[in-house]
């Protein structure tokens, strides 16, 4: 079977372009390797891409916003997360220290 051919039965079966199938798989191995603590030009050679202004665009294009702002955004998380899991784990205690003047 031709690529042509096979491009034709696989946007037939799937609905999207073999393209937007390639684009939309390499998106998703980018953004684990983000999320793994890659850097963005490191990410970007990863996935294939010869460039990392062509990656940042895919990726803009993809999730609505830059590698860089994804991986700072996905820090703060992180950070939230466990700030916020920290204060769940500490005990509420009273004003002299103990457990008996809590509400």
């Amino acid at each position: 079977m031709g690529l042509t051919r096979f491009k034709s039965l696989f946007k037939q079966a799937t609905g999207s372009s073999w393209a937007a199938f390639l684009t939309a798989r390499r998106m998703r191995e980018a953004r684990t390797l983000l999320l793994g603590g890659r850097g963005v030009a490191e990410a970007a050679r990863e996935v294939g891409y010869r460039s990392p202004t062509s990656f940042s665009a895919a990726f803009a294009k993809a999730f609505g916003m830059s590698p860089s702002q994804f991986k700072d955004r996905s820090a703060m998380a992180v950070v939230n997360v466990a700030s916020e899991t920290n204060r769940q784990a500490l005990p509420k205690v009273g004003r002299h220290g103990d457990r008996r003047h809590i509400r």
